[in-house]
């Protein structure tokens, strides 16, 4: 990764708003999303994730309209792990990946304090299709093997999942340069080389029950290769910071989510985060997403200023979306243009 890469920005535009805390985005053949919200992470609301569908009735483009967005399923886990887990920062687990494959649409429920759910979404209602062992935050449909894969989190591993619980260990993914965790956010799957592309988010140095909670490496982070016959995992981008979320698209372009530029302004509690105008743990409004052609090596920013960026899909049309916004539904926070309210959104980002 340079430093400082090339700017080439798309032109963008706030597509959803109001959303709680949204991850995961699934475009279906009507022309409809849907969107995995991992709900606010109050402790006296446990159940506020949700998915939601969307729908532009009124063809404007966006889905803001009354009647543009339906609740799908609702009333599931959503826990913030500020004040929970031994850390220091506003952070929101729940519902989070969503994938179709094989026949089957999958929804992921990451649990920072216990072994992840996978809801089949296909059917009347939603079922548990499987279960992992660990926080699988991401899912993907490997279409050569016929296989879904998924990355743990806190174990640091690629498995192989099947329906009813079955997993099957692929790639245990070692610390970093500095000792720290590697924290496999994100992966999918890549044609051309019939491997797994992972990002490597980079965990804290001395690990989430040390230090002050934000004692990240900037640009620790990376793409790395899993094999999966062979478990092989060799590294494909280095530099990053943080990254969430990855995604090809045509001619080698891999697109790269960075969640922040920095880590900073630690709190303790809620309530500390609310209390004022705070950053809370990670650089508001400091995310970006990358371009990146794996054959000439080519790096290019096409969106900056995102806040907290989580996940990204690329549309068929080559316009791409952005969940952002992560983190308790409303308190202040620090924005180019002063203090606002913290709001989930879809940004659509589309090239000039």
């Amino acid at each position: 990764m340079p430093s400082s890469p090339p700017e080439r920005l798309w032109q963008r535009r706030v597509v959803a708003q109001g959303l709680l805390n949204p991850r995961g985005i699934l475009a279906l053949n009507d022309g409809s999303l849907l969107v995995a919200e991992a709900g606010s992470g109050d402790p006296d609301h446990p159940l506020t994730g949700r998915i939601s569908a969307l729908r532009d009735l009124d063809g404007n483009g966006d889905y803001d309209a009354p009647g543009e967005r339906r609740v799908l399923i609702d009333h599931q886990p959503s826990v913030n792990i500020l004040g929970r887990l031994a850390v220091n920062r506003d952070e929101v687990f729940g519902l989070a990946d969503l994938e179709a494959g094989g026949g089957v649409t999958l929804a992921t429920i990451a649990d920072p304090t216990k072994g992840s759910t996978l809801l089949e979404l296909d059917g009347p209602a939603p079922r548990s299709w499987s279960t992992t062992h660990d926080n699988a935050n991401s899912v993907t449909w490997h279409a050569g093997l016929s296989t879904w894969f998924a990355v743990q989190s806190f174990a640091n591993t690629v498995i192989a999942i099947a329906q009813g619980g079955v997993e099957r260990e692929i790639a245990k993914i070692h610390a970093l340069e500095q000792g720290q965790h590697s924290v496999p956010a994100a992966l999918t799957y890549e044609p051309s080389s019939g491997g797994l592309l992972v990002a490597l988010f980079s965990g804290q140095r001395g690990g989430d029950t040390q230090g002050s909670g934000v004692d990240f490496v900037k640009g620790s982070g990376k793409i790395v290769r899993v094999m999966p016959e062979s478990g092989r995992v060799t590294s494909v981008v280095e530099g990053l910071n943080a990254p969430t979320d990855l995604a090809l698209g045509e001619n080698h372009t891999l697109y790269v989510l960075e969640f922040c530029d920095d880590f900073t302004d630690p709190v303790h509690d809620v309530g500390e985060a609310k209390s004022s105008v705070r950053h809370a743990g990670f650089e508001r409004f400091s995310g970006r997403l990358l371009a990146i052609d794996l054959q000439s090596g080519e790096v290019s920013s096409i969106a900056k200023d995102l806040d907290l960026p989580t996940h990204l899909r690329v549309l068929r049309d080559g316009k791409i979306l952005v969940s952002v916004g992560q983190g308790t539904p409303g308190r202040t926070i620090p924005s180019p243009s002063g203090p606002t309210p913290l709001d989930g959104r879809l940004i659509e980002l589309f090239a000039r």
